[in-house]
């Protein structure tokens, strides 16, 4: 935790994103989970590509991916389940 992300490339629709960890250059591929309760942010519009955020938790996912680890990535406002894409 605490490691900033930056947007590489979000899809409007989906709201699915990959990131950039800048703490040791890995890239994630990520499907958006939830948008965090208790404000007006939309994690399918407002994020846009460059734009850095902390990651403010970590965790595993429910579920298996054949592609990878599977994993949850918590920012301020919007919650991914991810996969380390290098």
């Amino acid at each position: 935790m605490g490691q900033t992300l930056k947007y590489a490339c979000i899809d409007p629709k989906s709201g699915d994103v990959e990131l950039e960890n800048l703490s040791d250059d890995r890239t994630y591929w990520c499907s958006l989970n939830s948008t965090q309760p208790g404000g007006d942010y939309s994690c399918t519009s407002e994020p846009t590509p460059d734009d850095e955020v902390n990651i403010s938790s970590l965790g595993t996912a429910p579920s298996p991916c054949a592609c990878g680890t599977l994993f949850t990535i918590g920012t301020p406002h919007c919650t991914y389940d991810c996969v380390a894409a290098d």
